[in-house]
């Protein structure tokens, strides 16, 4: 019986796949196309979402743009506000003697100081704005983000659900079409008593013109089934014939499988008698190669173990040679404590020392100034008690006597001269005052000199500092090149245990080849050399353990070696960043070294202008406004001093920061280099304990 091609339906199946008379093939394939371009998410939205978000991100980006560059315009002008301050301030206190004039010049500055204020809160509230657009472009990058994961999460849902209603449809359209073929005789039956009731109702309702037309649609179906009945048995008649080939190529090919079968045992046959006429010259051959390869090595064995030997030797040698880096190290760390101490002892003695002698000097300034005040009070107040009594004894001789008026004109042109000498004495009195405040000047001016080269003596020190670190950095370097050595030799012996490596597996390609060969010799004659086949197969599983295991021991010594050049190679990187890093600190010392000279320079400028200020307000004859202007620059004295304790200050932080670095750094050092030659120590170890056992 010759089973049917066509796939039975049940009827269930039959009433779920059925489509309404509308429905066709192609509306399907139609719909399913549709499905897969559908989405709950349209295009449109997505991409109005997508440049919202973009547009709010590029205006927060353009607003922080435009704070910065305000921030930056007001920093600017604070600036300049400080600068034009001490010029301003300078200008108004030589101005003139007037106290009216003072306070104007107090009220100019107050106010400054106010604009200050308000540029500075401005800033602050401009920073603030900045922060808080910063956290809205970060909130908004974050909700892109989600949204993103969101619609790809969708995304694939969608693809998933989309690829089933695919397959549905498929299947779908598989089972109406094996259910079209499978009742076609149905369908024809039916076709026909439709055709009857439908000529009756045209007959009742007298509708020809519809009948004939439906009549021709018929007619093209039918023609349109036998068409597709014919081509179905031009598919049937084509099938039958190509079973009908294929199987008289099937029996061609049987008939040429038994002729090599023949021809292959003949030539099993012709083997087996060259087997049994070469089987004793083959045997003995194969007795002769082992033995050679046995000898081989052993001596590539007794060669292993001297370079064994001579790897011991090296690794004590090295211990040794660490051994005593170790105690040099150790010996210059604590040097360099010692010197370092010193150093700290000797800079906090100096700035005791000008503190102290800053201190005297203060004192003694005011204690001249508090002088010179109190006589020049003393001397005014006696002068004007003594005029004081003279005016009465004028107004007396005036009352008593008119005709005494030229007399006492006499003694007023005498007393004018007697003032006229007084002041000339004043004069005197406040030159000489001058002179000593000049020899104080040139007094603070070799204080000054000696601070500058205290801070000479400070930078000598840190070069010699960095003169020693650029002497560690070298022998760091000279490390670095035996380290690279001792590679160049590892690399090596890797490749002389590589080359041995590749002679054990021609040596077991050569085996696996004799293996061959002796199994095919056995399996022809089991019968006869039973015995003999077992002392072989005895002797090849020994030879074939011995060789594995020295394999395995070659690997394991390769991979030994390896891990060495690659610990030795992290070892070099590790140094060579530390390396990097010293030079860098070395040149942000440098780098801070000179901002600090530049700082000092700038201060003693501002010192040479206060000096000279003070020059220019000690010509004023005024005492009040002498006191209140003494009383402004030794201020601003003082808090130049404080800023150069705190220069001062921050060199020496500099320089303990610059030892705890290199201390920290040679210790790290000393630790690597131990734990690499204890990981050596135990790695070799265990080599010779492994070649023992053997």
């Amino acid at each position: 019986m010759q089973q049917s091609k066509f796939r039975t339906v049940s009827p269930v199946q039959f009433q779920y796949i059925s489509t309404p008379s509308n429905c066709s093939v192609g509306g399907a394939l139609k719909r399913s196309k549709n499905l897969k371009t559908q989405s709950p998410y349209s295009s449109q939205n997505k991409e109005g979402l997508y440049n919202l978000a973009q547009g709010e991100n590029d205006k927060n980006k353009n607003r922080c743009k435009e704070i910065g560059i305000e921030v930056a315009k007001f920093l600017q002008q604070i600036n300049k506000n400080e600068s034009n301050f001490t010029s301003m301030y300078s200008s108004i206190v030589g101005i003139d003697n007037k106290n009216h004039e003072d306070s104007q010049g107090e009220q100019y500055q107050y106010k400054l100081q106010q604009q200050n204020q308000s540029l500075i809160k401005q800033s602050e509230l401009q920073q603030q704005e900045i922060e808080q657009w910063k956290q809205k472009y970060e909130q908004a990058a974050r909700q892109l983000n989600e949204m993103r994961s969101k619609y790809d999460e969708d995304i694939k849902i969608l693809s998933q659900e989309i690829q089933a209603v695919n397959e549905r449809i498929t299947s779908c359209e598989q089972q109406r079409n094996y259910s079209f073929f499978e009742q076609k005789p149905t369908g024809d039956n039916l076709t026909n008593m439709s055709m009857q009731t439908f000529q009756r109702s045209l007959n009742e309702n007298d509708n020809q013109i519809e009948c004939n037309k439906l009549i021709d649609e018929i007619a093209e179906k039918n023609s349109i089934i036998k068409n597709l009945t014919f081509a179905l048995e031009k598919q049937k008649i084509e099938i039958s014939e190509v079973q009908l080939r294929s199987n008289g190529e099937i029996e061609q090919l049987n008939s040429r499988i038994s002729q090599i079968q023949v021809e292959h045992q003949n030539q099993i046959q012709q083997q087996k008698m060259k087997m049994e006429f070469y089987q004793d010259s083959q045997v003995q051959n194969m007795k002769i190669a082992y033995n050679n390869q046995i000898e081989i090595l052993k001596e590539e064995i007794n060669q292993l173990k001297c370079l064994i030997d001579i790897k011991n030797q090296e690794i004590q040698t090295i211990n040794n040679q660490n051994q005593r880096l170790k105690y040099q190290i150790d010996l210059e760390n604590n040097v360099l404590k010692q010197e370092n101490e010193v150093l700290k002892f000797q800079i906090m003695k100096k700035d005791q020392q000008y503190l102290e002698d800053i201190n005297q000097i203060k004192n003694d300034y005011f204690q001249m100034q508090k002088n010179e005040i109190d006589s020049i009070k003393q001397n005014s107040q006696r002068q004007i008690s003594v005029l004081e009594s003279e005016i009465k004894n004028l107004k007396e001789f005036l009352s008593a006597n008119n005709s005494e008026q030229q007399q006492l004109m006499i003694e007023r042109l005498r007393q004018r001269e007697y003032y006229e000498i007084e002041n000339q004495k004043l004069n005197s009195i406040i030159e000489d005052q001058n002179k000593r405040l000049l020899s104080q000047r040139i007094q603070s001016e070799s204080i000054n000199d000696e601070s500058v080269k205290k801070m000479q003596e400070i930078q000598i020190q840190c070069q010699l500092l960095l003169e020693e670190t650029n002497q560690k950095m070298e022998q760091i370097n000279r490390e670095n090149v035996f380290l690279k050595n001792q590679i160049i030799h590892k690399d090596n012996e890797i490749n002389n245990f590589e080359n041995i490596y590749k002679k054990l597996n021609h040596y077991e390609e050569n085996l696996l080849k004799l293996e061959e060969e002796n199994l095919n010799i056995l399996h022809h004659y089991e019968q006869q050399d039973k015995q003999k086949q077992k002392e072989k197969e005895q002797q090849i599983y020994q030879l074939q353990r011995n060789f594995e295991n020295q394999l395995k021991q070659y690997d394991f010594q390769l991979q030994n070696l390896i891990n060495e050049k690659i610990e030795y190679m992290q070892m070099l990187e590790i140094k060579n960043q530390e390396c990097i890093d010293l030079s860098l600190e070395v040149k942000n010392l440098q780098l801070k070294q000179q901002n600090i000279r530049i700082d000092n320079e700038l201060l003693y400028s501002k010192l040479i202008s206060l000096s000279n200020t003070q020059e220019s307000n000690r010509v004023l004859n005024d005492p009040f406004n002498n006191t209140i202007q003494f009383k402004r620059m030794s201020e601003q004295i003082s808090l130049l001093q404080n800023e150069l304790m705190i220069k001062n200050k921050e060199l020496t932080q500099m320089i303990d920061k610059y030892q705890q670095l290199e201390q920290i750094a040679c210790q790290n050092q000393i630790k690597q280099v131990d734990q690499s030659l204890n990981d050596l120590m135990k790695k070799q170890i265990r080599k010779s304990s492994q070649v023992l056992n053997q």
